[in-house]
């Protein structure tokens, strides 16, 4: 049976918490387009090539790292910062990948809560090929790609000190 609470079931809050996922998805992809921005600004860049942040998010992942690099040389904090935010997004990319263009559907897990199951393979894979993610998964997902997004915008004043 499908639970209902406050008129939403348990169905209903999945597939909710998949729709913030592309909701927090975009707001990372925002926050590191703005700040090759802001550094191609403060680089001396007259504005007129800031339009051109193109290509794939790795690519302007990449871009990204490259720019903010040129300030974090003398600083090991940034360094670091700017290494963990870069592999964090990176790893971020592929879920959301999987699970965006490789989503199979929902179905009621064997302990009785509905999952959300993408695979490589399509909608015709195996079961045991599929990955499952859980409302609490999708939930972690979303809180640590909305954290990523704030680590992003506070690197201005770390890489200041």
């Amino acid at each position: 049976m499908n639970k209902v609470i406050d008129g939403y079931s348990d169905v209903d809050t999945l597939m909710t918490a998949l729709g913030y996922l592309l909701l927090s998805w975009s707001m990372l992809e925002r926050a590191v387009i703005d700040d090759i921005k802001r550094l191609r600004l403060s680089d001396g860049d007259s504005g007129m090539t800031t339009a051109r942040v193109r290509g794939s998010f790795n690519e302007r992942l990449a871009e990204w790292r490259a720019l903010v690099s040129l300030k974090s040389r003398r600083n090991p904090t940034a360094a670091r910062e700017v290494a963990e935010i870069g592999n964090l997004a990176e790893q971020f990319s592929r879920t959301r990948n999987l699970i965006f263009h490789h989503f199979v559907g929902v179905e009621r897990a064997a302990e009785g809560t509905w999952v959300a199951y993408a695979s490589d393979g399509g909608i015709t894979s195996l079961p045991a090929s599929r990955t499952a993610f859980t409302l609490d998964q999708l939930g972690d997902m979303n809180a640590q790609m909305r954290a990523l997004c704030e680590r992003i915008g506070q690197l201005k004043s770390i890489l200041e000190t």
